[in-house]
């Protein structure tokens, strides 16, 4: 299980799943959960919102939602390591002392997460990362109360998996609420299980919706500062009536640290996903097989595009639904269903809301000019493929009188060999090594080609070239600034 993924480009700044706290033990969860429970202010059945948010605080919330929430434990299995060697010096004193009174290491095989009912059959919603590749899962209830679990379905892509206890079914339970009624700057409220410790309450802002942390794909992230630690993975994130909002997935992290900039999926999201996992134990996508990037405004230029409106395909795969429609490279999706596609999270959505078998017309512009194409959609390989709707980063906007490169032709290949410092090459981040492929959708086999190219766009009164460039394997389009000296 993956803890942390570095952000590029510098300095010691991780993204942290905010739960599987490796080796952590949890600490009374049964006391430090039961916060105010001296009356029962959570009903029988689903727990309904309040009336009104308080406008004390957060103690009444707290204590009607609190029952539902629970604390998820789970043992990873872990490759065996040779103990380190012991140097004959420690045995000497004060050293020997000072060992016998370390605690003992945790063990890395267990993590804790959070989690939370959602009816009354004992289903559990928490995050995926948590319960990945576990040999053994069990929570921790309200009440102090612990029963094994069992995964009933996973979803990688929004990293949301369902639990369920097979025990008595729960008093109480939580629903989804309308994330979409949340407005940036509202108070929300978290409350998980931060480091093992147990029921915690924490409460701030929503910051930001639609972030993209580069987890699970789909780029929909709700961004909050209410604090959200490692151990928290899984759990609710409450508007101020106590309606889910969102389950927190991950935290932005300096040196392991919470700085008050955490994510959750949003309840739209999620809500569809787990019921689909409660009924059938996986989420059936549609699949339509192509890679994206931005379109920038150079890009639309240099095909002829007035604007820049919709998504550019850069890579199509083979034997994709999109490939048998006759989808390809350089196409700008504008259109899935008729409804407007104005960038990559959008068409991931659309797409992912279908079904393998699905037929959907997407229109797209190529050479200028608008079509339809028709596609039926298919099922996610097993063995992966491209991203279907993977957006790219945008390359930077190119300017200068050259293109500023020299290429060499290796086993086939025209490949840049250096990239002369401020050119048109060095300002669009063409670097050594790339491959060029085509420029304005004509293969490119040796530097004559590049200048015909180059003149036959300059000739038609473009101000941009669109170059196809491979680098690493991947494929991306970058408009460069032509102006022939």
């Amino acid at each position: 299980m993956k803890l942390s993924t570095r952000i590029p480009p510098r300095g010691a700044i991780a993204l942290f799943t905010a739960g599987a706290l490796t080796g952590a033990v949890v600490v009374g969860a049964a006391s430090s959960a039961a916060v105010g429970t001296g009356s029962p202010a959570s009903p029988a059945g689903p727990i309904g919102a309040l009336s009104a948010p308080s406008p004390s605080g957060f103690a009444d919330l707290a204590e009607r939602v609190q029952p539902a929430v629970v604390f998820v434990t789970v043992e990873k299995a872990v490759a065996a390591t040779a103990p380190m060697p012991r140097p004959p010096w420690l045995d000497m004193a004060p050293f020997e002392r000072f060992f016998e009174r370390m605690p003992s290491m945790p063990d890395p095989r267990v993590q804790v997460g959070s989690g939370f009912f959602v009816d009354g059959d004992g289903h559990i919603v928490t995050s995926d990362h948590v319960v990945a590749d576990a040999s053994e899962v069990a929570v921790t209830l309200h009440d102090g109360t612990r029963h094994e679990a069992r995964v009933v379905g996973r979803d990688a892509r929004t990293d949301l998996a369902v639990l369920r206890i097979d025990a008595a079914g729960p008093s109480s339970w939580l629903a989804f609420g309308d994330d979409g009624e949340a407005r940036v700057g509202d108070w929300v409220v978290a409350i998980g299980n931060p480091f093992g410790f147990g029921g915690t309450v924490t409460a701030g802002i929503l910051s930001a919706r639609g972030r993209d942390i580069r987890a699970g794909g789909y780029g929909d992230f709700l961004q909050v500062d209410a604090p959200i630690n490692r151990g928290s993975s899984g759990g609710p994130l409450f508007d101020t009536r106590g309606r889910v909002i969102g389950v927190n997935a991950a935290i932005y992290a300096p040196a392991g640290g919470n700085v008050g900039i955490g994510f959750a999926v949003p309840a739209s999201v999620a809500a569809p996903v787990v019921a689909e996992l409660i009924e059938e134990g996986k989420v059936s996508r549609g699949w339509l097989g192509v890679t994206l990037q931005a379109l920038t405004p150079e890009i639309a230029e240099s095909l002829g595009m007035e604007e820049a409106s919709g998504v550019l395909v850069n890579d199509v795969a083979p034997d994709s639904p999109a490939a048998r429609a006759g989808m390809r490279r350089a196409d700008v999706v504008t259109a899935v269903g008729g409804r407007a596609m104005e960038n990559g999270k959008a068409l991931a959505r659309e797409i992912g809301t279908m079904e393998p078998g699905d037929e959907v017309v997407v229109t797209v512009v190529r050479d200028g000019e608008p079509l339809e194409v028709a596609v039926k959609l298919g099922g996610w390989p097993d063995a992966g493929g491209p991203e279907a709707v993977s957006e790219a980063p945008a390359p930077a906007p190119a300017a200068g009188p050259r293109l500023g490169v020299y290429l060499e032709n290796r086993d086939g290949k025209l490949v840049i060999a250096s990239v002369r410092p401020d050119t048109p090459a060095a300002e669009a981040r063409l670097r050594r090594g790339d491959v060029l492929i085509s420029v304005d959708n004509a293969p490119v086999a040796a530097n004559a080609d590049v200048r015909e190219a180059l003149r036959k766009a300059a000739d038609a009164g473009r101000e941009h070239a669109l170059l196809l460039v491979e680098r690493g394997g991947q494929p991306r389009f970058v408009a460069v600034r032509i102006e022939i000296a």
